[in-house]
């Protein structure tokens, strides 16, 4: 499964980052909530609307910049107890995907 990222600040604004200082590249407080209520969409193990993802792959790599990725993947991988895999740098696609295919399914990836 593939989802974007939660919401950026608008031109201008900047979000927060997880300790909280003011960062362009991070979600805005609507896209943090939108986050915060992302766990939802895979509801309890019995009759989820969608499946519930047994890995969670945010694009980007550890220390990129933006971080959105995975400040949107953080709360589900809490509520599921499943890591973020953030290992991924722009230009290691081909290896992003041989990670998702020889990984535990269903995957999502931001």
């Amino acid at each position: 499964m593939l989802i974007p990222h939660a919401e950026k600040p608008h031109a201008g604004a900047t979000g927060e980052d997880d300790e909280g200082n003011e960062d362009p590249g991070s979600l805005a407080g609507r896209g943090r909530r939108r986050a915060e209520e992302l766990h939802r969409l895979f509801g309890p193990s019995h009759g989820a609307p969608l499946p519930r993802p047994a890995a969670l792959f945010a694009t980007g790599g550890p220390q990129s910049a933006p971080a959105r990725c995975r400040q949107t993947l953080a709360p589900l991988a809490t509520a599921l107890h499943v890591p973020v895999q953030d290992r991924f740098a722009v230009g290691a696609e081909a290896d992003l995907a041989r990670a998702v295919l020889a990984g535990p399914a269903p995957a999502l990836l931001c």
